[in-house]
C-alpha cells in the first residue's frame, strides 16, 4: 500500500541551499532529522526513544513551529492533543497473529513501536527529502524469530516553490509482512497532520485518510472525510495567500 499526500504552508524565503542534518530532538525527547534552507530549519523528522511514533514537525519563515510540539523539552505533554503530532500515519487497532497493538496514542517501549533502521536522506538544488526506513514491531516474535508487522518507506520531500511557501509532499509506503488488519475510527487511523493553534497556515486539521484491509495482504483505499466548513476555509486561506 503507498499514501501520498501534499501538504502547503506560507512561508516566503529567498532561495538558499538545502541540508540534511541528523542531531539530538532540541525541543524534546529522541532524535531528529532537519531539513535546512539557508541554515534554516524548515521541517524536522522527529523519532526514537520517548517519541511514540515518528512525525514531522514543519517551521515558519522566523523558525517558529507551526506544527503541534507533542511533548517539551521534559517530556509532558505539550500542545491540543498531544498524541496528534506534525505529520505522520499510524492506527490505533493494528492486529496479527502477534497481538493487538495501538500504533496511533502509545507506540514505544512495551507497546508496538516503530524503529527506523535506516536513513536514504537527499537534497537537490530545490528541495531536501528526508527518506526513512521503518519496521513496526510487535512486543512478540513468531517462530522464525520476527516481530515486524509492517515495513515501510516514509518519504517526506520538502521544497518551496517560487519562494513563497513551503510544500512538504509526503509518501508512505507500507509492505504487511504477515496477514495483518488495519482499523481505527476517523481521528485515530491512517494519515493525519496537525498544525499549532492560533496559526495562520492553510489548516488541513481533521482531514484524514482511512486505509482498510481487504483481505490477505491486500489493502483498499477508503475514504476521505473533509468538513464542508474546514474546505471553505482552506479556499479562503488559499484565495489571501495568493492575492
Amino acid at each position: 500500500m503507498a499514501v501520498a499526500l501534499a501538504f502547503v504552508v506560507a512561508a516566503p524565503l529567498a532561495k538558499a541551499d538545502w541540508k540534511i542534518v541528523e542531531k539530538e530532538n532540541p525541543l524534546g525527547p529522541g532524535s531528529a532529522v532537519d531539513v535546512l534552507q539557508g541554515g534554516k530549519p524548515v521541517a524536522r523528522l522527529v523519532y526514537g526513544e520517548g517519541q511514540i511514533k515518528p512525525f514531522l514537525h514543519v517551521f515558519g519563515t522566523d523558525g517558529e513551529l507551526v506544527t503541534n510540539p507533542g511533548l517539551d523539552k521534559a517530556g509532558k505533554g505539550a500542545g491540543l492533543f498531544n498524541h496528534h503530532r506534525g505529520i505522520f500515519i499510524g492506527w490505533n487497532k493494528v492486529s496479527s497473529d502477534l497481538g493487538n497493538y495501538d500504533m496511533w496514542h502509545r507506540g514505544g517501549p512495551g507497546q508496538g513501536r516503530y524503529d527506523i533502521v535506516k536513513f536514504e536522506n537527499m537534497t537537490t538544488k530545490n528541495s531536501g527529502s528526508i527518506v526513512a526506513y521503518i519496521k513496526w514491531r510487535a512486543t512478540k516474535k513468531d517462530a522464525s524469530g520476527s516481530d515486524v508487522i509492517i515495513s515501510e518507506r516514509r518519504t517526506f520531500r520538502v521544497l518551496r516553490p517560487a519562494g513563497k511557501h513551503t510544500q512538504i509532499d509526503a509518501s508512505f509506503e507500507l509492505k504487511a509482512e504477515r496477514d495483518v488488519s488495519l482499523g481505527g475510527d476517523l481521528q485515530h487511523a491512517g494519515a493525519a497532520q496537525n498544525y499549532c493553534q492560533n496559526r495562520r497556515v492553510v489548516d488541513l486539521d481533521r482531514l484524514r485518510l482511512d486505509f482498510f484491509q481487504q483481505s490477505h495482504r491486500r489493502f483498499v483505499f477508503g475514504y476521505l472525510e473533509q468538513r464542508r466548513d474546514l474546505v471553505e476555509q482552506v479556499v479562503r486561506d488559499l484565495l489571501d495567500h495568493v492575492a
